[in-house]
C-alpha cells in the first residue's frame, strides 16, 4: 500500500508539473494573441476612410467645431480644439499648425475682476498671461 501511495503521489506531482507547463504555454499564447489583435487594430486604423480626407478639408471641419462665442466654451481640456488635438498624432500636428484654431482667446472672468477694473478708473490694470 505504501508503494501505491508513493507511486500515486509521484504521478500527481508529475501531472502538476505538466499542468503548470501547459498553463505557462497558454499564458504565452494568450499574450501572443493579444499582441496580434493589437497589431491588427493599429493596421486597420491606417485604412480608415478619414485618413483619405485632405488636410484642408479637415482644417475646415475642425474650424467649424470651434465655438466662436466666448461664453460657449472656455479653453479647458474639454474645449473642442484640445479634444481634437488628442485624437491622433496627425490631427494634433494639423490642429497645432492651424493658427486660425488658436486665434481667439476666450476668457471668462468672475465678477470680482470686473469690480476691480471699475474701481481702477483710468489706471492700467495688468493682465499677466500665464
Amino acid at each position: 500500500i505504501q508503494e501505491i501511495i508513493a507511486s500515486d503521489t509521484n504521478a500527481a506531482q508529475q501531472i502538476d508539473k505538466q499542468v503548470q507547463s501547459i498553463l505557462e504555454s497558454i499564458a504565452g499564447l494568450i499574450l501572443t494573441r493579444d499582441e496580434r489583435i493589437s497589431s491588427a487594430k493599429k493596421h486597420a486604423a491606417l485604412l480608415h476612410p478619414i485618413r483619405k480626407v485632405p488636410e484642408d478639408i479637415l482644417s475646415t471641419i475642425f474650424h467649424r467645431c470651434i465655438p466662436h462665442n466666448p461664453s460657449d466654451a472656455p479653453v479647458t481640456r474639454h474645449h473642442p480644439s484640445v479634444i481634437l488635438s488628442h485624437v491622433c498624432q496627425d490631427w494634433r500636428q494639423l490642429i497645432l499648425s492651424a493658427p486660425s484654431l488658436w486665434a481667439e482667446i476666450n476668457l471668462i472672468l468672475p465678477e470680482y475682476p470686473n469690480r476691480r477694473s471699475a474701481h481702477s478708473s483710468a489706471s492700467p490694470v495688468p493682465a499677466p498671461v500665464l
